[in-house]
């Protein structure tokens, strides 16, 4: 029977112990006494890391059912919809060795890439962000129903596809561009180049039609006034502009854009009614927005919440080409010697890189693709669809693919990788143990089950080692995430600057305020209480002096009390 990791580790801890017992170390005799080699005996007794090639075999830090229980680990993280990054593969192959081999030394920093390449059913892949509650979202049913609303609408009002318009708002950070390829000779990985930083935010809202046009925009910068010098020479006649403390919308700017939209939009209507599609964010839904709409025979139709990324045009196509012209014009700014890139740099090229974005072609695009001009939601409803046939499909390979394990199993031992398996193979070692015992032998087949065994049982508790790690880990955050979240929202200063540490005495002195507060309320209360209480017992008083009164007076007239 060969000799695991675990036997050997046993064996060395014995050696260690004897030699302690020793007046001098001796190496040799402790190695041909426990079956180890002496070097190992040696470096564990003087407290130095084990050698990474004593590990696994063949240069492998993890044996086989460590690397099983590593495997184990990676799939259930798959399985509950977050997939480890190789930084969390590192650190879980470190834990696993440091639970068998107290002196074992880290993994090295190319160990991941070496042991990926040995398990090629694990890929590297990139992972986008998307909110959870936008990738919960994608439910095929909820957009036809939406689809089919839409439609009703159209119908109902009778709004031809010239009349449906798209407005969303999107934002720049002035001096911020985007990172592109360059050609050059440097063998340098990055390259860098001087940016303006400008970070001061400016607003964008933005509308389109089905027809393929863009309407004038209405751009909010952030000031407490607006400037005659912003009022550059290219700058279309009728783009409108507004400002804000913040550089983002709110409830009267957006009023004010719906007023520039009727305005601009009025003339070029075909039918009666003007269809604008838009997100449901509370300003669009305010009463005097939906008011001035209704007024003007404007239909407001919102997208279903956290869609936008599939329905709404201007997010699908028109905005990432708009994006990536006002990075263009930062790099050329950057390029011409302009290392301080203004507002008013900004408003000189943003007509030029909006009209870039926003052609016809590009605009046409995005209502297609959308599915709604022309009306066809099969164009989104089958990308789902082919998204959800996919993972239908991969699902079904990987059933087929354990059910070929599962008959592979049937025709060879099997080791226990469940606790219900773990409690058949030690009903088994049970068994053969009391047999062993009668017959006063221990047969080949016995110290084969106990082997298999040992290896079931080390995967499954690495295994449960590493998924309680991380449920520790996860509870630790929401506990931390749950405090901070219920500390008080009180305003502490309402300007200037303050230290921390002078916030903190403030806070305490509050909370100290507050218990004198409440202390005084409540002995206000009390005091409240007992003269209630004072006014009942006057009052009972007076009642019992009456009746003792009236009583006298019975007795002496000589009638019964």
């Amino acid at each position: 029977m060969p000799i695991t990791n675990l036997d050997i580790e046993e064996r060395v801890i014995e050696a260690c112990e004897w030699l302690t017992t020793q007046k001098k170390p001796y190496y040799s005799k402790a190695a041909r006494k426990y079956g180890v080699h002496k070097d190992r005996i040696r470096r564990r007794f003087l407290g130095k890391a084990l050698d990474s090639s004593n590990i696994g075999g063949h240069n492998r830090r993890l044996n086989d059912d460590e690397d099983r229980a590593l495997c184990a680990y990676i799939d259930l993280a798959d399985e509950i919809g977050l997939p480890i990054r190789e930084k969390t593969l590192v650190v879980a192959a470190n834990s696993i060795l440091r639970s068998h081999y107290s002196d074992s030394a880290p993994v090295s920093a190319c160990w991941a890439s070496r042991w990926l390449s040995r398990h090629p059913e694990y890929q590297k892949k990139i992972r986008k962000p998307l909110s959870a509650v936008r990738k919960n979202t994608h439910d095929i049913e909820g957009l036809e129903r939406w689809f089919r609303k839409l439609k009703a609408v159209r119908d109902e009002y009778g709004i031809l596809d010239q009349d449906i318009h798209n407005m969303d708002e999107t934002g720049f950070r002035i001096g911020v561009g985007r990172k592109h390829k360059v050609i050059t000779r440097i063998a340098t990985k990055r390259q860098y180049q001087s940016d303006p930083d400008n970070r001061d935010y400016i607003t964008s809202i933005e509308s389109i039609s089905a027809a393929g046009e863009v309407h004038a925009p209405l751009l909010i910068l952030k000031a407490s006034s607006l400037l005659e010098r912003w009022i550059v020479d290219e700058l279309d006649d009728n783009t409108a502009l507004q400002y804000s403390e913040t550089g983002y919308s709110n409830d009267e700017i957006n009023l004010v854009w719906l007023r520039h939209f009727e305005q601009a939009t009025r003339a070029r209507t075909h039918g009666r009614f003007r269809l604008l599609v838009l997100d449901g964010f509370e300003s669009h839904i305010e009463y005097d927005f939906v008011q001035f709409a209704q007024d003007h025979s404007i239909i407001l139709f919102t997208f279903p919440p956290h869609a936008t990324h599939l329905l709404q045009p201007l997010d699908v196509v028109c905005f990432q080409p708009l994006k990536h012209y006002h990075s263009e014009a930062v790099d050329n700014a950057v390029r011409m010697g302009d290392t301080d890139f203004s507002k008013i740099e900004f408003l000189a090229v943003f007509q030029s890189f909006h009209q870039e974005a926003f052609k016809q072609s590009t605009i046409l695009s995005a209502f297609r693709k959308t599915g709604i001009v022309p009306y066809n939601p099969r164009q989104v409803v089958s990308r789902l669809q082919e998204r959800a046939e996919h993972a239908r499909r991969q699902e079904e390979a990987m059933r087929i693919e354990e059910e070929e394990e599962e008959e592979e199993d049937l025709e060879r031992p099997k080791t226990p990788t469940t606790v219900s398996e773990l409690w058949v193979a030690s009903e088994g070692l049970f068994r053969d143990l009391s047999r062993a015992d009668d017959e006063e032998l221990i047969s080949p087949r016995l110290c084969h089950r106990i082997e298999k065994y040992l290896h079931g049982s080390i995967i499954r508790l690495d295994f449960g080692a590493q998924v309680e790690k991380d449920l520790r880990a996860i509870t630790k955050a929401q506990a931390a995430r749950k405090a901070r979240n219920s500390l008080p929202q009180r305003k502490i200063l309402g300007g200037g600057i303050l230290t921390v540490g002078d916030a903190r005495r403030r806070i305490q002195q509050r909370q100290l305020g507050d218990q004198k507060a409440e202390a005084a309320r409540f002995q206000k209360l009390l005091k409240r209480d007992r003269k209630a209480l004072f006014v009942q017992f006057k009052r009972a008083a007076a009642i019992a002096r009456e009746r003792i009164r009236r009583m006298g007076l019975l007795e002496a007239y000589g009638q019964d009390v």
